[in-house]
């Protein structure tokens, strides 16, 4: 990270274009699960634009967002809150309250109380963020189909299993229309229809959608992405419902392995691998083994932020 630091800071003209490579190299780490450093430079560039620009500038308003979207990927949900809301009152100011950047962190925020069961407060916000983006980008957009795929996620989260099917195969259709089948994006819908077919027991109908997921994002993004290492714990899950237990262990070191090679200390994807993983040895009959990975994932459940001034 140091040299990557080095780097931009020797070859970025001022401070503004310092701030944006920041920010870029920032949301680099975060989508590698690399929360560290993809942390210290959120910082830096917030406080470089802040500095620069002011505290109401709709620039600190992205990249306040962009810092809770990482608290959130922690589980740090108080301080993303706390973030996402006052992005939300600078972008009000600042571009209107039917922006695309309101709805964006409308949108945000909304995932945040989904994470936290909080359904009645996400929904509204989802809602919201929909009839937004509906009006400034079109009913087909990419954007509209994030929103009905976190509407689909909120309604399975609820138990309402029909409703989510439609809303997920809506943002598919959209989502392979306008982005092309082989987008990771896509992969991403993939899947969350195929944890909707496994939570029913469904289990023949996710298979061949879990694979297609696994394929899409192992070809665009690697095979050590972390997004890769959800499916693969998904598939875990499946294989040990149908019995497949050595199928099933095979995919869960595996997506362990990846998580583990990112940010270890502070990944809560990590502590649900490891968790799983700790269930299936559990029932496996393997008490010793299963009671090690358990205190693995306790003994990284704990962090605290480096915070920003609310």
């Amino acid at each position: 990270m140091q040299a990557d630091l080095a780097r931009l800071e020797k070859s970025e003209p001022n401070e503004a274009a310092l701030a944006v490579s920041l920010n870029n190299l920032a949301e680099f780490y975060r989508n590698q699960d690399r929360y560290d450093e993809a942390e210290t430079m959120y910082v830096r560039s917030l406080h470089i634009i802040e500095t620069k620009f002011g505290s109401n500038h709709p620039d600190v308003a992205v990249l306040l967002n962009n810092l809770a979207l990482l608290y959130t990927a922690e589980g740090n949900y108080s301080q993303a809150e706390s973030l996402y809301k006052r992005a939300l009152k600078i972008s009000e100011v600042a571009v209107g309250a039917d922006s695309i950047d309101m709805a964006r962190a409308m949108n945000n925020l909304a995932e945040l109380y989904r994470k936290q069961s909080k359904y009645t407060e996400a929904r509204h916000l989802y809602e919201r963020s929909l009839e937004i983006w509906q009006k400034k980008t079109g009913v087909d957009s990419p954007l509209v189909a994030t929103s009905l795929n976190n509407l689909g996620l909120l309604y399975s989260d609820e138990g309402k299993f029909d409703k989510a099917a439609h809303l997920y195969a809506q943002s598919l259709a959209i989502r392979e229309k306008k982005l092309g089948a082989s987008d990771p994006v896509v992969a991403s819908s993939l899947n969350n229809l195929a944890e909707l077919y496994r939570k029913q027991g469904q289990y023949l109908k996710a298979i061949p959608l879990y694979e297609r997921a696994q394929s899409i994002l192992e070809k665009a993004l690697g095979p050590t992405n972390p997004q890769v290492a959800t499916v693969l714990n998904n598939l875990a899950l499946l294989y040990t419902s149908l019995g497949k237990y050595t199928l099933a262990e095979s995919y869960y070191k595996r997506a362990i392995a990846i998580r583990e090679s990112q940010s270890p200390k502070k990944n809560p994807e990590l502590v649900k691998s490891l968790n799983s993983y700790a269930r299936f040895l559990k029932i496996r009959n393997q008490p010793q083994r299963a009671s090690a990975f358990y205190a693995k994932a306790k003994a990284l459940t704990n962090r605290r932020p480096m915070g920003v001034a609310d």
